[in-house]
């Protein structure tokens, strides 16, 4: 194994690499600027996926659940769900961290010559990393707000262009409440969502970033010289929806797994390429949401299994997928109404 190695970045992919780095024995320095881990905002993931990941470094994943959602409503069409939840995120990257050595310091590019490996965890940034020609990332808001007008088993989504609404249920009346589009202005898709469920309450956080697009096939190199990507900075977020917890923290898995075989980091890229190659049809999907719903069945019928395969991994049955997903299509209207923002590409 290598002797000396920093990873830059404290999100769920960086903590979860650098537990599993130290509790291998490994000598691991932690840069993370920011002192304070996001705001308090509520994540969705995978039950099941985060219970398993979590067990290689010792920690229960019900201490950290937030909600336990059992539907989810996407423009007023219903689908049940079994294993999706919301969970705090800040407190298990904590957790995921204590006891390790965190630089709070921003990192540059120079540190590659002090360690032996650089991993570069930085999320969309992609701060070490060669930059990615034509990148493709989403801008995001988000808000928590305490309200008693809602379901608090229920996450409710409302379709931008290419992107959406949502609001997510954190327990004891609070809410995380955000939007994402490539396209629209995502602040209107959260006032279209606030007025749609007359939402009234005190915002207690908010924040705006970026998630990264485009599938890890679009995002090489991957490894440069001593410095290689973990997580969202080289793709692993779903196309659209901007879900990317566990699938950073199976990338960060892979690259451990790659580590521990010091010989074999070469063939890392091309394992989370094909790792995560369900992706690619969703990605080029996306911008045919620009268009008419007629010219979307093609290639809705050519994405249908990485659409089912992303669906049944929040337990949701097809066959109520397969009708959401006709009811949505036949649903679309023209956006032109709203404020858009430049194509990216």
């Amino acid at each position: 194994m290598y002797k000396k190695i920093a990873i830059v970045g404290a999100g769920s992919a960086g903590a979860f690499l650098a537990s599993l780095l130290s509790q291998a024995g490994a000598n691991v320095n932690i840069y993370e600027k920011s002192r304070k881990i996001g705001c308090f905002c509520a994540w969705g993931t995978i039950e099941s996926e985060l219970k398993n990941l979590l067990k290689y470094v010792g920690l229960n994943f019900e201490d950290y659940i937030l909600s336990k959602v059992k539907r989810i409503i996407v423009d007023d069409i219903e689908l049940k769900v079994t294993n999706l939840v919301t969970f705090n995120k800040p407190k298990l990257i904590y957790d995921l961290i204590k006891g390790l050595r965190v630089l709070r310091v921003e990192a540059t590019k120079e540190i590659a010559g002090k360690y032996d490996l650089v991993i570069d965890a930085t999320g969309y940034k992609r701060s070490l990393l060669p930059k990615l020609k034509n990148d493709l990332l989403t801008p995001t808001i988000e808000y928590v707000i305490r309200t008693k007008d809602l379901d608090e088993n229920t996450i409710y989504i409302k379709f931008g262009k290419i992107g959406y609404a949502w609001i997510f249920p954190m327990g004891d009346g609070y809410w995380h409440i955000g939007a994402g589009d490539i396209i629209v202005n995502p602040i209107l898709l959260v006032k279209k969502i606030f007025k749609k469920f007359n939402i009234k309450g005190k915002v207690t956080c908010s924040c705006e970033s970026y998630i990264r697009s485009k599938p890890p096939a679009y995002c090489k190199p991957m490894v440069y010289r001593n410095i290689v990507g973990c997580g969202e900075s080289v793709g692993t977020v779903f196309p659209i929806t901007g879900e990317g917890i566990a699938h950073s923290m199976k990338c960060s898995l892979i690259l451990f797994n790659h580590i521990l075989n010091d010989g074999y980091l070469k063939k890392y890229e091309e394992a989370v390429i094909k790792e995560f190659k369900w992706f690619n049809s969703i990605f080029k999907l996306t911008w045919l949401l620009t268009g008419s719903r007629f010219k979307l069945v093609l290639p809705l019928l050519k994405s249908s299994l990485s659409i089912l395969k992303y669906a049944k991994r929040f337990g949701a049955k097809p066959a109520a997928v397969v009708r959401a997903l006709a009811k949505l299509l036949l649903r679309r209207k023209n956006l032109a109404k709203y404020e858009l923002l430049e194509a990216p590409l």
